[in-house]
């Protein structure tokens, strides 16, 4: 049985290669083990496409070109594969290398001059699959890079020159979406050492960026900005139970998030513009302390109005944080990245602050003990 199938796709491809050279077309199909099918469609001009699996598994494979000068190379791939790469502008290029396990990779671009790819980084082999790169516009480029674990990764992005890029070690859980709809976007996920991953990052305008670092344990990160010009950057750096979550809904808003570790709920909501917050619960900025003491965490900071500023702290111990402006112009520190508004450095702290009018300013200290502070002002 496996003999006559291997017979179908060497017929297939070599009528397809007949039809293909009298446009400049090349394609090379060669398949080892298991069972095969193999498509290989390319209508345009001086398209490429190249398919080898060795050693295979359940695979189904297909390779459409449509426009010119696109270039689609599929590689080794093992296990349950089903992998399609789908291509319609020029000069458009999608890679996929060696993945394991129970794949379904599709990697699909519309535009021109696209690049998608997923390498499977065989450390521990790749894993329960599913990814989905998905590019409309033009000069998009996406990469998943050894995707570990039991996967299902979804990267799509429609308008142009977005950049989206995952790449991990020993990556556990996942379950990650990318998406980005704008033009000039940008988002990039790296997380070494990771555990029960969930990540949302998803990005509506334009010249938005995300980056999120992360490293141990409960993650779930989430990174939401629907205007334009936002920025948000969270690192986590060690780990523990942690929930990280950036949500911007208006335009120019900044914040950073550093963190360190403990049982962790980091959150951040800015629904104006103009809005600026850095948090950095172990003290990785200028002037502020590095430490390792930054035990149950939960802080949670809300600017609703235009214009607010927050800056940093905290250090160690039960902390829970919890900053709220709803009017616009308000403070709590004066410079980014200096923590010199709130900070709070050991043991029992709780401190609240919530400022309602505008062009309100506070500014917190506190070092040890058994602390509390509530500041309100209208």
């Amino acid at each position: 049985m496996k003999k006559l199938i291997t017979s179908a796709v060497l017929i297939t491809t070599l009528l397809a290669a007949e039809s293909l050279t009298a446009q400049s077309n090349q394609s090379t199909v060669n398949q080892q083990g298991d069972n095969h099918a193999a498509t290989v469609t390319q209508n345009g001009s001086e398209n490429r496409g190249y398919l080898e699996v060795l050693n295979g598994s359940g695979s189904v494979i297909e390779q459409i070109q449509s426009g010119l000068q696109n270039f689609a190379e599929i590689l080794e791939l093992r296990d349950n594969i089903n992998a399609l790469q789908d291509q319609s502008g020029e000069n458009n290029e999608a890679y996929i290398s060696q993945a394991r396990q129970g794949n379904t990779i599709t990697q699909t671009q519309s535009g021109n001059e696209n690049v998608a790819r997923f390498e499977g980084h065989n450390i521990p082999s790749v894993r329960n699959g599913t990814y989905v790169q998905d590019q409309s516009g033009n000069n998009n480029s996406a990469l998943i890079q050894g995707a570990n674990n039991r996967n299902n990764i979804d990267q799509i992005q429609s308008g142009d020159r977005n950049i989206a890029e995952i790449t991990g070690s020993n990556f556990s859980g996942n379950l990650v979406k990318m998406n980005q709809s704008g033009n000039d976007n940008e988002a990039y996920l790296t997380l070494p050492n990771v555990s029960d991953n969930s990540v949302v990052i998803n990005q509506s305008g334009d010249l938005n960026q995300a980056t999120a670092a992360a490293s141990g344990d409960g993650n779930n990160i989430e990174i939401d900005q629907n205007g334009s010009s936002n920025r948000a950057t969270q690192r986590m750096t060690l780990g523990d139970d942690n929930s990280l979550t950036q949500n911007q809904n208006g335009s120019n808003n900044h914040s950073v998030m550093e963190t360190w570790g403990n049982d962790n709920l980091y959150m951040t909501i800015q629904n104006g513009s103009g809005n600026n917050i850095f948090l950095n619960n172990r003290g990785t900025g200028t002037g502020f302390d590095r430490s390792e003491n930054v035990n149950e965490n939960s802080i949670k900071i809300e600017q609703d109005g235009e214009k607010n500023f927050v800056t940093g702290g905290v250090n160690g111990s039960f902390n829970k944080i919890d900053i709220n402006q709803d009017g616009s112009y308000n403070q709590v520190g004066t410079l980014f990245f200096q923590a010199d508004g709130f900070r709070v450095i050991g043991n029992h702290n709780i401190l609240n602050i919530s400022q309602g009018g505008e062009m309100n300013t506070a500014s917190v200290n506190i070092s040890g003990n058994s602390n509390r502070t509530n500041v309100s002002q209208q």
